[in-house]
């Protein structure tokens, strides 16, 4: 175990927030957690980590060390407390922290256009064509399964929208497929 002068002698102490900021090594890109060389074990250790087990003793199985002032760098062991991963998703989605929308990665719509096909009441088939994607996404956002954050559509409501697009999509699917088209626009033999 690291002693935890030695990390603390590693950060700058932030006299706003009373963060202590790692100033050696962090990770690349987006990862931003302080990281340090363990000579006893010979493996890089996350640098809150390290704190916490050195202030308050090992970390049970499946627990995550959390940080509450939101400072990837921190490793003050004040500001870190012990959360499951489905605390750590929870804190970070109560601090507009996660990622949904048009901030995803994998996002093919802005959060407009995401508005807009949720309240277009055209046929699935031409909605497809018109916004590039798979009647699966279509059905997805139209009945809250996805983006409902911005559209703020209720994905358990009863009737409604959610009814409205399920049968939508099954009239345009069947007709889709009556025509001969696959996807891709493949032949159906």
């Amino acid at each position: 175990m690291i002693p935890l002068e030695d990390i603390e002698a590693r950060c700058f102490k932030e006299p706003n927030s009373g963060c202590w900021l790692w100033e050696m090594s962090t990770g690349d890109g987006l990862d931003t957690y302080g990281r340090m060389f363990d000579k006893q074990t010979g493996k890089i250790l996350r640098v809150h980590r390290a704190a916490w087990q050195s202030a308050n003793g090992p970390i049970p199985a499946k627990l995550q060390v959390l940080h509450k002032c939101d400072t990837p760098s921190c490793c003050r062991p004040s500001h870190l407390f012990l959360g499951t991963d489905a605390d750590n998703r929870k804190d970070m989605s109560a601090k507009g922290r996660s990622t949904f929308g048009h901030r995803a990665a994998q996002a093919k719509l802005t959060n407009e256009r995401a508005l807009t096909l949720y309240n277009d009441p055209r046929p699935y088939k031409e909605l497809v064509e018109i916004y590039q994607l798979s009647m699966g996404a279509i059905g997805n956002l139209k009945t809250g399964r996805t983006w409902s954050k911005v559209t703020g559509a209720d994905r358990n409501a009863e009737g409604g929208q959610r009814r409205r697009a399920s049968t939508l999509g099954l009239k345009a699917g069947r007709a889709f497929y009556k025509n001969g088209k696959g996807k891709y626009g493949a032949k159906i033999t």
